[in-house]
């Protein structure tokens, strides 16, 4: 449920929280609360991609005219993490679109006894969920290396103990087990590997619904019509 001041359009004015803080978006998530009296600077450096593979220190800004750096060691953690989420999105897309026409309708159907002609697909905001993604699991990431009072302090974060400790075994089991694996999130504004792989899946479920669509109208129109009749006027 959206709140009133977002249905109505007229939001009220919090004074203690600057103007530039308070569009609807972070009105909404609270983000402005949230955040109030912290670095938004330190924040959003904080939730960036790691850059290529580097020996040094990651700088954050500062605080109290102190330098925060995220680790050269956590960064390369960062990279790591990152890598296997391409992995992951790579096969778990891969599966998908190698999946029958059938199957992938099944997977779409919402009731075990009525079958639904259309196929579970591939959204389209895929790219951007996954960059989200990637960018909190930078940020969290970045923050648990940081000690309790500063994560409060900071970043108005605090992480309970068994999440500190699961994070922390998470990227200790990355760092025991090297790998050679390239993420190819080298910039901010250079996502281009990351494009090309979701591109390349774009252009496989096109080729796969044109080869499945013909097999799945010639072969199958009278069984599925016999025996898993669709909605009405679908």
């Amino acid at each position: 449920m959206w709140p009133s001041e977002l249905r109505h359009g007229h939001p009220p004015v919090h004074h203690d929280v600057e103007q530039n803080e308070t569009t609807l978006w972070l009105r909404h998530t609270g983000w402005s609360r949230l955040f109030h009296n912290r670095s938004l600077a330190i924040i959003a450096a904080a939730a960036r991609k790691p850059k290529p593979a580097w020996n040094e220190d990651y700088p954050l800004g500062q605080w109290h005219d102190e330098p925060l750096r995220s680790p050269a060691a956590v960064e390369a953690q960062l990279r790591v993490i990152l890598g296997g989420i391409n992995l992951m999105i790579d096969r778990a897309t891969f599966t998908l679109l190698k999946t029958s026409s059938r199957s992938r309708c099944w997977m779409n159907t919402y009731w075990k006894d009525n079958f639904w002609p259309h196929e579970f697909r591939i959204v389209g905001c895929l790219r951007n969920y996954v960059d989200i993604w990637k960018r909190f699991i930078c940020y969290m990431f970045r923050v648990s290396n940081f000690d309790t009072h500063q994560q409060r302090e900071i970043f108005n974060l605090r992480l309970r103990r068994d999440e500190t400790i699961m994070m922390h075994g998470a990227s200790d089991e990355e760092e025991d087990e090297p790998s050679d694996y390239d993420d190819g999130d080298r910039d901010e504004d250079n996502d281009g590997d990351e494009e090309d792989y979701l591109t390349d899946y774009e252009g496989l479920e096109i080729e796969n619904q044109s080869n499945e669509s013909n097999e799945y109208h010639d072969g199958n129109r009278a069984e599925d019509a016999k025996y898993h009749p669709g909605p009405p006027n679908a």
